[in-house]
């Protein structure tokens, strides 16, 4: 189960337990940037998919520590996919990130997919879903969403 997947993760120091919204907001900054880039090369898609996986472990009540968190990010993907095939889209960043290596066609097919799997798992997320649509009207603005619950 993937909650035995996170309480290993917590228990060796590479997720904290956390509801902290400042920690979400910074995610979502850093997503929208990203999908803002452009072009979208396969490093900005890794990074989205690994800002989705963020927000995923967020809605769980966790965020990622400064420890490993490519490990978290292996595991949780492979919770979700084919554990080759996530290793395939990690090999492949660190091939391009470090030797300049381009991608195949399958790795960037396969890094859409996933990226579409973790999308499709917030949007079924009532909590992420009623922030967004809020962020939507409001300029995305989460400090505004937050005044708004509190007030």
């Amino acid at each position: 189960m993937i909650d035995e997947v996170l309480s290993k993760l917590l228990n060796e120091g590479c997720l904290a337990k956390s509801r902290e919204l400042h920690l979400l907001e910074k995610e979502l900054v850093s997503l929208g940037k990203l999908q803002r880039k452009e072009p979208k090369t396969y490093l900005t898609k890794y990074d989205i998919l690994f800002r989705y996986v963020s927000i995923w472990l967020f809605w769980q009540g966790y965020v990622l520590t400064n420890l490993k968190p490519h490990k978290v990010f292996q595991k949780v993907c492979s919770y979700f996919s084919d554990n080759q095939v996530v290793n395939e889209i990690i090999s492949y960043r660190h091939s391009l990130k470090y030797d300049n290596l381009l991608p195949s066609e399958k790795a960037e097919k396969n890094l859409a997919l996933l990226t579409q799997k973790f999308k499709d798992l917030l949007d079924r997320n009532e909590q992420y879903k009623k922030y967004r649509n809020f962020a939507k009207k409001h300029n995305n603005s989460l400090q505004h969403w937050l005044g708004e619950k509190q007030g």
